[in-house]
This record gives structure tokens, C-alpha cells and sequence, in this order.
């Protein structure tokens, strides 16, 4: 099931998001970790369309690892703090691809470049 999310990151490709433990993706990821997510700028001409995919594990993050990103949320969406209940009802989560793809047909129809680690 796809989810638009606010997401902020770290320079170690760790992608935060806050979700309900409610909503069908977090359900869905309680089943199964592994997750898939695309960027894209919307409305682009397919001469200009570009963006990124990854695929990679979704975990809860707790411990210090919640304390990281919910200080990197925050400093990119400073408003959330005034969602204060919203916040203490949310889950924070961290995905971390282990494979990406860039896509630029700027540089040529079906441009693309792929890493991947384990």
C-alpha cells in the first residue's frame, strides 16, 4: 500500500517519518519490514521527469535512535511542534534502503544510475 509521509533524513540515508500505529501502512509493516519509496518532482514533462527509488527496511525507532529522529523531524518541520498530542500519539519510524535508483531523462530518455549494499 502506498503512503505519502513527511519524511526528514541524515546524511547516512536514514529517512524518518511519524505515522499512527493505526493506519493500514504501519499495519502492513508490522507484518512485513521491507518497503519501497519513490520521489519525484509532480506534473513533469517525461523530457524533465527525474527522481529516486529505493527499497529497503522500515524499523520502529526507539532508544536513541527515536531520540535522533525525532530531533531530525523537527528541525525540518519545526511546525510539528505545535502538533504536540498528534506527536505523543505517533510512531516514529526509520527507513534505510539498501538499494536506490536515480532517474533523469534531463540527461537522456531512460537515464538511470543504480546503487545497492548490504
Amino acid at each position: 500500500m502506498a503512503a505519502s509521509v513527511y519524511f526528514a533524513f541524515t546524511p547516512d540515508l536514514h529517512f524518518y517519518f511519524l505515522s499512527s500505529a493505526h493506519t493500514q501502512h504501519v499495519q502492513n509493516l508490522r507484518r512485513d519490514h521491507r518497503a519501497a519509496v519513490c520521489f519525484s518532482p509532480a506534473g513533469a514533462r517525461w523530457q524533465n521527469l527525474r527522481g529516486v527509488q529505493m527499497r529497503g527496511v522500515v524499523t520502529l525507532g526507539q532508544g536513541e535512535e527515536e531520540k535522533r529522529g525525532r530531533s531530525v523531524y523537527l528541525a525540518r518541520f519545526p511546525f510539528a511542534r505545535a502538533l504536540e498530542r498528534a506527536l505523543e500519539e505517533a510512531s516514529l519510524h526509520c527507513f534505510v534502503p539498501d538499494w536506490v535508483r536515480l532517474i533523469d531523462n534531463r540527461l537522456g530518455f531512460g537515464h538511470k544510475e543504480e546503487w545497492s549494499w548490504p
